[in-house]
């Protein structure tokens, strides 16, 4: 084979080799772009929906039939409210939060 058979072909392999490696390339890109949108999915997919007053008052309600009325009303109390109605709905999560710790010990 002469020397310039062997250099064309050896061009040849190296031309396939390219476009295998951009191929490659490509399909990282596309994973990669892939996982970022997943990820920016999942961070607005963990973003905790807002506890609402009938959820708190569910709660509320069943740590007052287990005995503590007391604990109850000191909580909402701490968060300026006489009653959960008068209570700021801003404070819903945080006072959930507490109250579900009322009675673990």
């Amino acid at each position: 084979m002469s020397k310039m058979k062997q250099l064309n072909d050896l061009l040849n392999e190296m031309k396939e080799s390219a476009k295998c490696q951009l191929r490659i390339i490509e399909e990282f890109q596309e994973l990669l772009s892939e996982e970022n949108t997943s990820l920016n999915h999942e961070k607005v997919m963990e973003e905790p929906k807002p506890v609402t007053l009938e959820e708190l008052r569910g709660v509320l309600a069943t740590k007052a039939s287990e005995g503590f009325k007391d604990e109850i009303r000191a909580l909402l109390k701490a968060y300026g409210a006489d009653s959960l109605s008068k209570l700021d709905p801003k404070n819903y999560s945080a006072l959930m939060e507490e109250a579900g710790g009322i009675g673990i010990d």
